[in-house]
């Protein structure tokens, strides 16, 4: 019975949490459009992702520098500065 109730309420926190995830991400593709950043042929599922990867990666010590090294046809700095206004403002220095 414990058991059926911890999953109760762990799946209670994921729906509770959902919205604001919903949110980020909007904010986030808002401002990738609001600033004209190409993302090349990804769609915006794979961007979005990629910007979440980008802040793990930035809490864990890397140098936003780091990302901005990336194929021609995809601004990788402008997807980094859009995944720290965003989505881990707190990576900002």
């Amino acid at each position: 019975m414990k058991v059926f109730a911890g999953l109760i309420v762990a799946v209670g926190l994921l729906l509770g949490a959902a919205p604001v995830a919903q949110a980020d991400r909007d904010s986030f593709m808002q401002y990738i459009r609001d600033h004209q950043i190409n993302t090349g042929y990804n769609p915006e599922a794979k961007t979005f992702m990629t910007a979440l990867r980008i802040c793990e990666m930035l809490r864990q010590g890397m140098t936003a520098e780091e990302f901005w090294v990336g194929p021609p046809f995809v601004d990788a700095r402008g997807i980094t500065d859009a995944a720290q206004h965003e989505l881990c403002p707190d990576t900002l220095h």
